[in-house]
């Protein structure tokens, strides 16, 4: 498991370090330094599995970082840095050829990496990460020419029917991760059936169906609910929630212990209640040895994963860190705090500005009656 994050002088950071645990999550105000972290993460991941002697600031995992001027503060190079449970680190050094440069050179090491700490985490087949901008709904998805055990979601969602035809009838999710409805529903292990399990925790009695198209190098999607008098229906009358919550839960079904699971905005089109359990689905994950990287606006999904950690739940209080972004110092630096969660679910701390704007405006409202 990745231990920390070492964003170096990228973007907004300043040589500072970011622990990680089991279930991280990233919050806080716009544009302070949340994407950036990820970004340093992908940079690292993009460094390990190229076979180039550079990386690419835009293009890969979805990044639009634009010129080397955009991402080093004013420097030609850059360093980034994870370190593992034990303390290892593992540094990555990047050289920039001029500001206007779309690409940073890789410096080799000093010394063998041998005597570095590996990161399989950082293996392409171990880390999956769904960008904010995920694929709605559609009436073709694409497909990837990668062999059927290979097969993951995209960074946009954009291969989930694709996954879902070719993997779903195959591929048998691991017992810790079936829904507890399997055995009452009398359904198998297979990816399809527990996907739809846990997508009617978020859309109740839905089904789906991935299908092929001859002669089309694309798959394609249709959803219903349970009942006889429902028909098969195309992803866009079904709405935004389920096309961008469905490449969550099949990459999570999908991950292996050891896996990274780095997700942005799993919050986008749920109801607050599926905020709250796509929010308790992470912490199962979580508990089960696959990291999760979360980087969310949500205080639904916050409290799913704080009722996790306090019920009969596996996931334990200590297994969870929340990093908020209040904004930036004068100097452009990110300004971040670390905050836990107890044993009762409770925060060690609440900040001014972390998820306590409801309070704010119905305290206003309050005032609003009173003098009216």
């Amino acid at each position: 498991m990745i231990g920390a994050i070492y964003p170096g002088r990228f973007k907004c950071f300043q040589g500072e370090r970011f622990e990680l645990r089991r279930l991280t999550l990233l919050t806080g105000v716009n544009g302070a330094g949340k994407s950036s972290l990820v970004q340093s993460l992908l940079l690292m991941k993009q460094a390990v599995n190229t076979q180039s002697t550079y990386v690419r600031l835009n293009g890969v995992d979805m990044l639009r970082l634009g010129q080397a001027l955009d991402v080093v503060l004013g420097e030609e190079s850059l360093e980034l840095a994870v370190e593992d449970e034990g303390g290892k680190r593992r540094t990555f050094r990047f050289h920039a050829s001029n500001e206007e440069s779309l690409n940073l050179s890789i410096v080799p090491p000093e010394h063998s990496q041998d005597d570095e700490p590996s990161f399989p985490e950082l293996h392409q087949e171990n880390f999956v990460y769904l960008n904010a901008e995920r694929i709605g709904p559609r009436e073709l998805f694409d497909a990837d020419s990668s062999p059927e055990e290979a097969l993951t979601v995209g960074a946009q969602g954009e291969y989930v029917a694709q996954v879902l035809q070719r993997r779903g009838d195959t591929f048998r999710v691991l017992p810790d991760l079936c829904h507890p409805s399997t055995d009452r529903e009398n359904a198998g292990p297979t990816l399809l059936k527990q996907t739809e399990l846990w997508m009617r925790d978020l859309i109740p009695d839905l089904e789906i169906r991935a299908l092929t198209l001859p002669g089309v190098t694309a798959a394609a999607l249709r959803f219903k609910k349970r009942g006889p008098h429902d028909d098969w229906v195309r992803p866009a009358n079904m709405g935004f929630g389920v096309s961008y919550t469905l490449p969550i839960i099949v990459a999570g079904l999908l991950a292996m212990p050891g896996h990274l699971l780095v997700i942005e905005n799993p919050e986008a089109h749920l109801h607050p209640q599926g905020q709250s359990r796509i929010g308790r689905f992470l912490a199962l994950l979580a508990a089960k040895g696959i990291q999760v990287l979360v980087e969310t606006h949500s205080d639904h999904v916050l409290n799913g994963i704080r009722l996790a950690a306090t019920d009969e739940h596996p996931l334990r209080p200590e297994d969870v860190l929340i990093h908020f972004f209040s904004g930036r110092r004068q100097d452009n630096v990110a300004i971040a705090e670390a905050i836990t969660v107890t044993r009762r679910g409770s925060l060690s701390a609440w900040p001014l500005g972390f998820f306590d704007q409801s309070e704010r405006d119905l305290a206003a409202i309050i005032r609003g009656r009173r003098n009216g």
